[in-house]
């Protein structure tokens, strides 16, 4: 029979693995999005501002990868590309951050406008020359399509709502 403590997923022994990190590798207040990516690793964003990258170690537990710093707000959401090499965090502060998970670096940081960025998600076929993204949410109620390049990003397309029926002017 199944333990309560127990979580099962293809691929992984999940059990209270999050439970068993060392209070310092885990978000300081609460985690608002979570990614897993190849080699059973876990990507986290939490309300303390910081993106958490965990890696499932021999004894089955997660260990704390790297901790990137950068965001002024909570992170809303997190994507990891099919790579499994970058990754990209948006934020209530407004900011998309584009990280390299083998150097640390910061790839790319894209302002946005005001609560634009509620969430982000990699195009499962962009690559490593040409990175598409996509982030939605927030008052615009749309979406925004993103490519990043080797030196620069850029807006691409938007994807809005139209206004309701009474904004256009319609009983």
């Amino acid at each position: 029979s199944e333990s309560s403590e127990s979580i099962h997923c293809p691929k992984v022994k999940m059990s209270t693995r999050l439970t068993t990190l060392q209070r310092t590798e885990v978000h300081a207040e609460g985690i608002w999005s979570a990614r897993w990516s190849a080699k059973n690793r876990l990507l986290t964003g939490g309300q303390d501002e910081s993106v958490k990258h965990f890696e499932e170690k021999a004894d089955g537990t997660l260990g704390l990868l790297h901790s990137y710093e950068g965001h002024t707000l909570g992170v809303v959401s997190v994507d990891v590309h099919s790579s499994g090499q970058v990754a990209a965090s948006s934020s209530l502060d407004s900011v998309i951050r584009v990280w390299n998970l083998e150097s640390h670096a910061t790839l790319d940081q894209i302002e946005t406008a005001a609560m634009e960025t509620w969430a982000v998600a990699f195009s499962p076929d962009s690559n490593a020359q040409q990175l598409n993204f996509a982030t939605a949410g927030g008052t615009c109620g749309g979406v925004l399509l993103w490519e990043m390049g080797q030196e620069s990003s850029r807006m691409h397309a938007e994807m809005r709502l139209p206004p309701p029926k009474e904004e256009r002017g319609r009983p």
